[in-house]
């Protein structure tokens, strides 16, 4: 066990005027919150939603909860939308009430198994389940919160309608040059049995800017379970998918004997960069703060972009993390890790370390830092990752700030402190 502490006028002119049409041209949010019934509507590929055309510069408007259901329904039905556009412009309830672990009997299938106050209604994944179809558009939040997410299927079959258990989140899968931005879902619960994630049960595109603000995430079988997306897979090796900017609050649960929980992604192939989590993560065999299993895709290697590997970099964990095998950033490390740091508690039946519970890697895993003198991986495999302890919340900012002004890139966030924030330790500015 381990325990860690917590030209002048005229041009001016000109620029507002550029600015300000660009800004009338941009659907904006109502600042109301649209209920959803509970009703999943019949496909309708001609239906217009609340304007757009569904390009680029004229997104789907999704302004309603019946918007959502229908996007729904839609790629359901085999409408996938691919490189269509859109944008939320209003913030969506999905069910009056909120479930939580604490509220739902993961051995009773769908709203039976609910047992708090109120009303939930079971939301039908956008793509995945049971069918071949994947969201394949650009999905824009706006800033914009979905609350109140809803699904209890972690026993149920792979079979129609909502009884179905694999590939699971706010959206069942997302494909392959698609991508979700800027959106936050809040509150509810989604259970179901494996690919279970907050915004995404299993994806090859990228996702940016979002945030799980309290959504409880549960998984009981194999593959991953995660606050973000539950599996992020490699489709081409020259195209791996990205989680950019993004962070989990919500508590991620695999009941699973071999399941992998994490709080951004179960299982992970691809780039996650500048992410954190703050949620409990919680698996009987691999749970990491960031991700549950981060590995190589060795089947994916063949081609010309060269070696597929899952990536972590310039991230953090402050969320307690408990498992058979348990690492502050990851549990299973198979892949690369850069510049990330640690701050949770981690406790692990098997192994426990600060940064990494188990390490078979021959890949770059540098400046990661952890606290004190703990452990930063519980067992080495192979692989000679570059840790370095730190004693101060001062000395760790200077530390991580050193690495990313390095880079050539100007992907890496930078960081700053804020005492109120994350208990004083480095957040992204």
């Amino acid at each position: 066990m381990m325990k860690n502490r917590g030209k002048k006028a005229l041009s001016g002119l000109f620029s507002l005027a550029l600015i300000v049409s660009l800004f009338s041209a941009m659907p904006v949010k109502a600042g109301a919150v649209s209920s959803w019934n509970g009703v999943i509507p019949a496909a309708n590929a001609a239906y217009s939603f609340s304007g757009g055309s569904g390009t680029e510069v004229a997104p789907y408007e999704i302004d309603t909860a019946a918007d959502l259901a229908q996007l729904s329904a839609n790629v359901r039905g085999g409408t996938v939308y691919t490189g269509k556009y859109f944008v939320m412009t209003d913030d969506i309830s999905l069910s009056p009430a909120s479930a939580s672990d604490a509220t739902v009997n993961p051995t009773v299938a769908g709203t039976a198994g609910y047992t708090g106050g109120g009303t939930v209604y079971e939301w039908l994944p956008i793509g995945g389940g049971n069918t071949s179809y994947s969201f394949q558009g650009h999905f824009d939040g706006n800033d914009c919160t979905i609350s109140n997410i809803f699904y209890n299927q972690s026993t149920g079959s792979y079979g129609t309608g909502n009884s179905v258990a694999n590939n699971i989140g706010l959206f069942g899968k997302l494909e392959e040059n698609a991508s979700i931005r800027n959106l936050t879902i809040s509150g509810g619960y989604v259970g179901a049995k494996r690919s279970v994630g907050g915004l995404v049960g299993k994806g090859w595109g990228d996702i940016e800017n979002c945030v799980n603000n309290g959504t409880v995430v549960y998984g009981n079988e194999a593959k991953g379970v995660g606050g973000i997306i539950g599996a992020n897979w490699v489709n081409t090796a020259t195209n791996p998918p990205s989680i950019l900017n993004s962070a989990n609050y919500g508590k991620v649960i695999s009941a699973y004997s071999s399941g992998s929980a994490g709080g951004i992604a179960g299982e992970n192939e691809g780039t996650i960069l500048n992410c954190w989590n703050a949620g409990e993560v919680i698996s009987p065999y691999n749970a990491g703060g960031l991700v549950g299993s981060n590995k190589n895709d060795y089947n994916k290697q063949t081609g010309t972009g060269g070696t597929v590997y899952g990536g972590i970099s310039n991230s953090y964990n402050a969320g307690a993390v408990t498992g058979g095998i348990a690492g502050g950033v990851a549990a299973f490390q198979k892949g690369s890790m850069r510049n990330c740091y640690n701050i949770g508690n981690i406790t692990g039946s098997t192994y426990a370390g600060e940064l990494i519970g188990e390490m078979n890697s021959s890949l770059t895993n540098d400046a990661l830092r952890y606290e004190g003198s703990s452990t930063p991986v519980g067992n080495l495999v192979s692989g000679s990752p570059a840790t370095v302890s730190f004693s101060s919340a001062s000395g760790l900012l200077s530390d991580l700030n050193g690495w990313v002004s390095a880079q050539s890139s100007g992907d890496y966030s930078t960081w700053t402190i804020d005492p109120s924030k994350n208990s004083g330790y480095p957040v992204f500015a």
